[in-house]
């Protein structure tokens, strides 16, 4: 777990695999079960920063997931571009280019539908 320092305004808690949707199906044939990010944590990613962006007080989203490389990623693009942050987005994706595209993907898709 990440401290966060005392003067983070708000938290989200959001906890699934590191996964795509092949890996799902992949798993399954073998018995295994991953939970994946749904719609319904996409939706919540996208209420929280809207809340966050409405308040005009907040300058900085900390992302982070386990390894703090993949998921993460993924969710820090999809805000970038559901923010219209151009620039932000470009660099995250020039700077860690081994995202998840199926976080990223759920996330605008969340965007696109709020």
């Amino acid at each position: 777990f990440v401290k966060l320092p005392e003067t983070a305004e708000a938290t989200l808690r959001l906890e699934f695999h590191d996964i795509s949707d092949n890996d799902v199906v992949q798993g399954a044939a073998q018995g295994l079960i991953f939970q994946q990010m749904s719609d319904s944590d996409a939706d919540e990613v996208v209420k929280f920063v809207r809340q966050l962006d409405a308040s005009n007080k907040v300058t900085t989203i900390l992302v982070h997931c386990q390894a703090g490389i993949s998921r993460s990623t993924g969710t820090a693009i999809a805000i970038a571009h559901g923010l219209n942050l151009a620039v932000m987005e470009s660099s995250l994706r020039d700077k860690h280019p081994h995202f998840n595209n199926d976080v990223r993907r759920r996330v605008e898709a969340a965007f696109e539908r709020a």
